[in-house]
C-alpha cells in the first residue's frame, strides 16, 4: 500500500503517483470511486476533502461477510 503508517495523510494525487492505479480513460475518476469504497469499508478515512488516512483497520476486524477483499488494495 502507498501509506507509510497510519497516521500519514495523502491527497488523491499523491495516492494516484504512490500507488499502481492506471486506468485506460480517466485514472482520476475511478482513484475516486476507488477511494469512497474503501471509506465506507472502513480501511481509510477521509480527514478532508481529498486527504486520506489509514484507520489501522485490515480483513481481520470484519466479519466474514462483511469485507470486500476487493477493497483491501488500491490496485487494479
Amino acid at each position: 500500500m502507498c501509506f507509510e503508517n497510519n497516521d500519514e495523510v495523502l491527497t488523491k494525487q499523491e495516492i494516484i503517483e504512490k500507488a499502481p492505479l492506471t486506468y485506460f480513460y480517466n485514472t482520476d475518476k475511478h482513484a475516486g470511486d476507488v477511494l469512497t469504497r474503501m471509506v465506507r469499508n472502513g480501511l481509510l478515512e477521509r480527514v478532508k476533502r481529498g486527504h486520506y488516512k489509514r484507520t489501522g483497520k485490515t480483513k481481520r476486524h470484519f466479519k466474514k461477510d462483511e469485507f470486500n477483499p476487493n477493497q483491501e488494495k488500491l490496485e487494479l
